[in-house]
Parts: C-alpha cells; structure tokens; sequence
C-alpha cells in the first residue's frame, strides 16, 4: 500500500522557496482550518519533503484534521500510517541517534482499520467528495488489516473495537448491544485472572459473556461477517476449557448445539485467518 496524493502542491513560489511556500500551507492549514493546506501539509511530513523532515506524528495529526472534514485521501493515508507504524529506515534514524523515536507513529492496528473503515464508506454519506478509486482501493486495506486483526495479539477491548470495524456493513443496534455485553464480562473475567495472577477466576462473569456470545451466534449468524462470526467462535473455543474445569456440567447443558452447529464453520474460519505461512 502506498500514499495517495492529497492535492495538488504546485505554487506560485514552488521548489525556489520551499520555506516560504511551506509556512503559507501553515497559515492557511492553521488559520484558516483550509482542508486542502492540511491534506498537503500531512504528505509533506509523511514523505519528509523540504522543508519538513519526515514526521508521521504530525502527518497524522493534518490527515487526521482533513479526513474529519470528508478529505477521502486524508482518511485513507490516516489507516496507512497507524498500520504500518515505523519503517526500516525509521527505526535506523533512530538507533543511530539522527531522529527521535517521538517523531514516528507506533503500528496501531485497530486505529488502521478504523481510518480504511470510514475511507471505504465515505461515499455512503459524502457521495460529493469520496472517489471511487480511494472506495476500492480503501476496501482492499480494509480486507488486507481485517485478515491481519483475526491473528494479531490485541486486547479484549482492541478486540472489541475489530468486531465493530471488521465489517463494512451496518452493525445492527441489538447485534453490537448483544456484543458489548459479552465484552463488559469478558473484561471483568480477565480483570479477575490477571489481578490473582491466575488463581482467581469469575465464573459468573465468564458464563455470563459465553452466554452472551452464544446468544450472538445462534440468533444473528445471518447478519455476521466472517469476522464477526470468527471471533465471537475463537472466544467461545477459548472458554471451553475454563468453564468445564469450573462445571462440566454446564458446558454438556449448554453448549452442545452450539458445538454440533458451529464446529465445522469455525475451523474453516481458522484455516481463513491462521493458514500456515508458505
């Protein structure tokens, strides 16, 4: 994936005054909140073009400032940096003591996601200012991080937020409540573990969020995304363990048809989104 031009940058000034013409896209990005200065001024720190060094805290900071005022490139070069974090390059500046390690945004994966999210909607609702070119493109990093999210080590809340942004399509109201509830007793299952070091587990709370997740993939497997339906099972697979070392009877009771239903579908998934490097 590669930055996508914001805007023209030809100026009156042009490359003989690089400073002037730089401090004229400030005024105007700053003072007079001009979206396309903006737009301009986040490529011109994210390629490091003179007179800037490159900065990609501050070329999210201006995409972040067009992109929430509908500049679709903007929006689309946001995922790209929270995505790929620091290059090669980045990461030798730094070690070799030419840069500081401020100046780099740090791989966000989730926040990735949520900026090709919006880029891949936006004609949804600013049908005006969205390209179709950034629409595919944009959907393309959206498929590209979800996949990557399925397998990468993210927090329950990290999560969370995939689940609602793995998916280009609308999340029902009662699909996210049914969602969050599951979360809020996850979360308080690990809170548990993690302040006993392990020798504490909520039951309550860990039959509560199984409850929930199977409610989940019961009554709304039409409406998930392979996503969705992904990591409402992988949770479920992981609780399987816990909840019959606390109660083996509950796990006979209640998940049978959920086991017989879903076995199938949810090692296909993991064959999706866990393939074996070649």
């Amino acid at each position: 994936m590669h930055l996508k031009r914001t805007g023209a940058r030809d100026t009156l000034l042009g490359a003989k005054n690089a400073k002037v013409s730089a401090n004229l896209l400030s005024y105007a990005a700053i003072s007079k909140d001009h979206v396309p200065s903006q737009a301009i001024l986040g490529r011109m720190y994210a390629k490091g073009e003179e007179p800037f060094k490159r900065n990609t805290v501050q070329a999210l900071y201006w995409f972040q400032k067009a992109g929430g005022q509908g500049e679709h490139a903007s929006l689309y070069n946001a995922g790209l940096i929270l995505t790929e974090g620091m290059s090669s390059e980045d990461i030798e500046d730094v070690e070799a003591g030419r840069r500081k390690r401020e100046d780099y945004i740090q791989a966000d994966l989730v926040g990735g996601l949520a900026y090709f999210h919006t880029a891949a909607r936006l004609h949804l609702q600013y049908s005006d200012t969205a390209h179709e070119s950034l629409t595919m493109l944009s959907k393309e990093a959206h498929a590209v991080v979800a996949e990557s999210a399925a397998y990468a080590d993210l927090t329950i809340v990290q999560v969370a937020d995939v689940f609602m942004f793995g998916s280009l399509e609308d999340v029902e109201d009662e699909v996210g409540a049914k969602w969050r509830r599951a979360v809020e007793h996850l979360t308080a299952f690990n809170s548990s573990f993690v302040a006993s070091a392990g020798q504490t587990q909520d039951a309550a709370a860990m039959r509560a969020g199984a409850a929930a997740l199977i409610a989940l993939v019961e009554e709304d497997a039409s409406v998930l995304s392979d996503m969705q339906m992904f990591l409402s099972l992988d949770y479920l697979n992981d609780m399987l363990g816990p909840l019959a070392a606390l109660d083996d009877s509950y796990v006979r009771v209640c998940m049978p048809n959920y086991l017989k239903r879903n076995y199938n579908f949810y090692y296909n998934l993991t064959w999706k989104y866990f393939r074996p490097e070649s």
